[in-house]
């Protein structure tokens, strides 16, 4: 009985947040066919929330299996319907349109106001995965989780920031930047094109770096573009992958050094691909489609794909 308690409460959990993005894809389907300031990150957070409860299923046992706990159980419950209550609510009633209220309200331009809902939903998920599994599994079983609530907490901020302050204008996040732009630049001049990169402060997307290709502005990169974002998730899904390894330290870190390396590299690409469909196709459905979408698997295919190689890796020095 306690085990069909156990499980119950582990898939439900999932379920939870399961169900109010199903309903978000129900309502709004295009908000996952972008990455960035899009929804398409709440499906990587499921997969992490799996992979970590699957990981340590034997260590999680539920907190409130005797009948004495029925308050707790109770509250639980509360909480794990609580996202898709949230979902219908500021979905279906109009709170969205509130939260883009008060924004243009405290002088946030509109279209930016517009993008809020999205980075308010990210928080707020993470705020109730995090007293969900608190209820559900205890303190001691946070950091079991930790990999997707700071996942999710960390691209809710970061959508946040940049819609308060968009483009250059968060100066700290900016030093990836010239980086980026600088080996974009050098891989065009490869195949023969003539590069620039300049920077300057615009009135609304603060200090922005341009890359120039045969003498024309080919496109604006700010921090959202220099590989930040990528390098988070990567930080985040190494980090929940090692821990569960037996794999040395020293060993570790080489790992997770090289893996970053080849992450900010593939963003390096991505900006090249992103110039080259540019040149060769214009600013067409192509072009928006990749720096939207597909751009981002880049490093999310590289990603998922890296501890498949770390094991391998393992394997073949066990062997030698």
């Amino acid at each position: 009985m306690k085990y069909i308690k156990n499980l119950i409460i582990k898939i439900a959990l999932i379920i939870s947040f399961i169900i109010p993005i199903s309903i978000l894809y129900y309502l709004e389907p295009t908000s996952f066919e972008k990455a960035w300031r899009g929804r398409i990150f709440h499906l990587f957070f499921i997969w992490l929330a799996t992979l970590e409860t699957i990981l340590d299923w034997e260590k999680l046992q539920v907190s409130f299996v005797a009948g004495k706990s029925f308050k707790r159980a109770f509250v639980f419950l509360l909480v794990s319907s609580a996202p898709t209550i949230y979902v219908i609510m500021f979905n279906c009633y109009g709170y969205n349109e509130k939260i883009i209220k008060i924004a243009t309200e405290n002088r946030i331009a509109l279209w930016i106001a517009e993008e809020l809902p999205v980075p308010v939903e990210f928080l707020v998920f993470t705020v109730l995965f995090s007293l969900a599994v608190l209820l559900a599994y205890g303190i001691e079983s946070l950091p079991v989780f930790s990999g997707s609530i700071f996942f999710l907490g960390i691209m809710g901020i970061l959508f946040m920031i940049d819609d308060l302050y968009p483009g250059g204008r968060f100066t700290p996040l900016q030093i990836l930047v010239p980086v980026t732009a600088f080996f974009s630049a050098f891989f065009l001049e490869l195949l023969g094109y003539r590069t620039a990169i300049s920077s300057y402060n615009d009135p609304i997307y603060g200090n922005i770096s341009t890359l120039e290709v045969n003498g024309q502005t080919l496109f604006k990169i700010g921090w959202i573009c220099a590989g930040v974002e990528s390098l988070i998730i990567y930080t985040i899904v190494i980090f929940l992958f090692l821990k569960k390894s037996e794999i040395s330290t020293r060993r570790k870190l080489i790992y997770f050094a090289i893996g970053a390396v080849i992450t900010y590299f593939i963003n390096i690409m991505r900006i090249f691909t992103l110039a080259m469909i540019a040149l060769h196709w214009g600013y067409i459905e192509p072009f928006h489609n990749f720096h939207n979408f597909y751009g981002q698997f880049y490093s999310i295919t590289w990603i998922t794909l890296y501890p498949l190689m770390i094991v391998g890796v393992e394997k073949i020095l066990k062997k030698g």
